[in-house]
Formats: C-alpha cells, sequence, structure tokens
C-alpha cells in the first residue's frame, strides 16, 4: 500500500492523478497522522517529510511526480532496483490510447493517453526508471489505426535509441477479441482501453 501525505493541494491532486492512472491502491493521511503499519511507501513534499515517522519516505516536487510515483510503485511490487532486459509495451491505438508495460510477466502499469506526446513522455519515463535494454512495443491493429501512427511510432524508435541507447522493436498485432474481456465485465471506455492494451501486451 502507499500513503500520499501531504497538504499540499497541487501536489496531492497530481499525485492521486498519477496513481490512479496506473491503477494503484492508495491512502491519504496527514504528514502529522500515524501511517498504518499496512503501509510501504510514503509520498509526500521535502519540507512535510521531516514531520513523517515511517521506513520509507519519498519525496517530490511539481517537475518529478511521475518518477516518484514510478519508483513507488516499483517498491510496493518488489521492482525497486531491479534491471529488466526487456520490457513489453501494449498500445492500443484510438481517440484514447490504451497503454500497458509488463516486465518478465508482471503487468507494471496500466493507463491511458490522449496523444502521441503523452505515450512518447510515457515511453522516456519507462527508459529512466526501469532501464531496459530492450522495448517491445506492439501496437494493436483495428479500427483506428492509421499510417500515421506508424510513422509516428518508427520516430519514437529512433529518439529513444538516440537518447537512451535502448534497441527497440515494433510489431503490429492483430487487437482482435481483446476487447471481449472488458465489453462482458461492462468496462468503462477509459479501462477498455487499459485492458486492451494489456491483452495486446500480453499477445504471442
Amino acid at each position: 500500500m502507499i500513503a500520499v501525505a501531504t497538504l499540499n493541494s497541487k501536489i496531492y491532486s497530481c499525485l492521486v492523478g498519477a496513481l490512479k492512472g496506473r491503477n494503484v491502491n492508495f491512502i491519504f493521511k496527514s504528514p502529522y497522522e500515524a501511517i498504518p503499519l499496512s503501509v510501504r511507501v510514503v509520498i509526500t513534499t521535502k519540507d512535510e517529510a521531516k514531520h513523517i515517522k515511517h521506513h520509507t519516505i519519498l519525496t517530490c516536487n511539481e517537475e518529478n511526480i511521475e518518477k516518484t510515483v514510478d519508483e513507488a510503485v516499483n517498491i510496493v511490487k518488489g521492482l525497486s532496483g531491479k534491471i529488466f532486459d526487456e520490457v513489453v509495451v501494449g498500445i492500443d491505438p484510438g481517440k484514447t490510447i490504451g497503454f500497458a508495460v509488463v516486465g518478465e510477466g508482471i503487468v507494471l502499469e496500466a493507463s491511458t493517453y490522449t496523444s502521441f506526446k503523452e505515450v512518447f513522455q510515457a515511453l522516456t519515463r519507462i527508459c529512466q526508471t526501469l532501464n531496459p535494454k530492450k522495448i517491445l512495443v506492439k501496437v494493436g491493429l483495428g479500427g483506428c489505426f492509421d499510417e500515421n501512427f506508424k510513422i509516428w511510432m518508427e520516430k519514437i524508435k529512433e529518439k529513444l535509441l538516440k537518447k537512451f541507447g535502448v534497441e527497440v522493436k515494433i510489431l503490429f498485432v492483430d487487437e482482435k477479441n481483446t476487447t471481449t474481456v472488458a465489453k462482458k465485465r461492462r468496462i468503462k471506455r477509459k479501462e477498455k482501453d487499459k485492458v486492451s492494451a494489456v491483452e495486446i501486451a500480453l499477445r504471442k
């Protein structure tokens, strides 16, 4: 469990958004409250950290919210400091882009984004936090796929190789039936896109 312990409303709002985007359970506590034993890591600000008594405290500011949340999630999942030889990214193209990250069969993230820029930022964050040697990006070939997406992915591949030295392989896969589970469960649109992205990432 992750605890968000800050009275800074802007930081709190950003942290909540980042945690919800990763489907991570968390609780809110004031920096002056006792932290439950079930909490593995506390996220707060540098100024408020001195008021918190806990064995694992991460501090953040407006510039490193995403990175801090990734670190907290990795701690909770027992992946802190782990280096992956390869991670698989599943992408479900559409008005809302489903995005999922899988490492060694473990779903590390399931999110949705609304632009190519956000997806690139997410891929950049993966390179920074997981330090993979290779990234296999599986893109679903569904009704919302077009050639512009393919061209854009090739550009991203070149940028990641140049900036991080990460080998990126892009695989376009049939996303048929990836929405079946979501429909059966009557999952909302954004959640459906996440489920589809996970299915795409795990597809052989």
